[in-house]
């Protein structure tokens, strides 16, 4: 490489450094959470909606089968190993 280059890169390389360390150890992970408590207020308003206008029964389904989704991690090793049985308690 040739001299301004190197001397422009050991002049930049740290602020570009910086840049990343504050985009991936402090605005991410503020995005991450603030997202995930968005989400989180949504699907509370959403089971409540539900639970007004299709009963209680139909809003803790949907709350249950969320929980084992969940619990099962979304996306698995083995797509095949997801065993779980879906009931609908009102039909």
């Amino acid at each position: 490489m040739h001299l301004p280059l190197r001397a422009t890169r050991i002049v930049t390389d740290p602020f570009v450094d910086f840049f990343v360390f504050l985009l991936v150890e402090i605005f991410l992970p503020w995005l991450a959470s603030a997202l995930r408590t968005v989400f989180q207020v949504v699907v509370f308003f959403a089971l409540y909606f539900v639970r007004i206008l299709l009963g209680k029964g139909v809003a803790t389904w949907i709350s249950t089968f969320s929980l084992r989704i969940v619990s099962v991690h979304i996306f698995p090793l083995n797509p095949l190993s997801l065993k779980f049985s879906i009931t609908i308690p009102w039909i």
